[in-house]
């Protein structure tokens, strides 16, 4: 896996400062600098060639469609919170949502199994994780968006594939590339659903 560059201590103060404090106090980073910060972290996750390596499977194997890659802030994170970390939110000058966890999904599409690669990084911490998982397309009862906003609150999108008894989460942006790669999976479930 590549080496993360590690987040100094300056700019671990900043992120707190920016996360803990009204978005008009003197000092406090702005939302671009914020932005590039995480930016920066996005540049070090993994490639998919090597998301590849760690799930143990070829470019090979997975060429039913192009893989996609969901990212976006975690607001709350049971395995996060198990490590003792807290995840700080707060609202930009711009009216956006930011919060000090981030994730990053990687999902690849096989003849029979859907593969997952997960990274969860903490701008406020040297914490966050990883998984893998393998879904066989027969085991896949939908696939589904979810976007939860209250008035004067954060707005939250997530991407759902739900399983008999259990649902797996991806958080992310939602944008025309995102709903376009969901409709380019919902596509794929249905022929392959069809095939069986």
């Amino acid at each position: 896996m590549a080496e993360k560059s590690p987040i100094t201590d300056r700019e671990r103060e900043e992120v707190v400062k920016y996360l803990k404090s009204n978005h008009f106090a003197s000092g406090r980073m702005s939302d671009e600098k914020y932005d590039m910060l995480v930016a920066t972290r996005l540049q070090d996750i993994v490639s998919p060639r090597q998301a590849l390596k760690v799930l143990g499977i070829d470019e090979s194997q997975v060429q039913e469609i192009p893989p996609v890659c969901f990212h976006g802030y975690l607001f709350d994170d049971d395995t996060l919170e198990e490590m003792g970390v807290n995840i700080l939110s707060a609202v930009g000058q711009d009216g956006e949502w930011r919060s000090s966890a981030y994730m990053v999904t990687w999902i690849f599409f096989g003849n029979d199994e859907i593969y997952f690669y997960q990274e969860v990084f903490c701008l406020n911490a040297d914490y966050g994780w990883i998984s893998t998982d393998e879904i066989f397309y027969t085991d896949v009862e939908a696939f589904y968006t979810l976007t939860t906003k209250e008035e004067g609150k954060k707005t939250e999108t997530a991407f759902y594939i739900m399983q008999p008894g259990r649902k797996k989460e991806v958080r992310l942006t939602m944008n025309e590339r995102n709903m376009a790669a969901i409709e380019g999976m919902k596509q794929k479930l249905r022929e392959k659903k069809l095939q069986k």
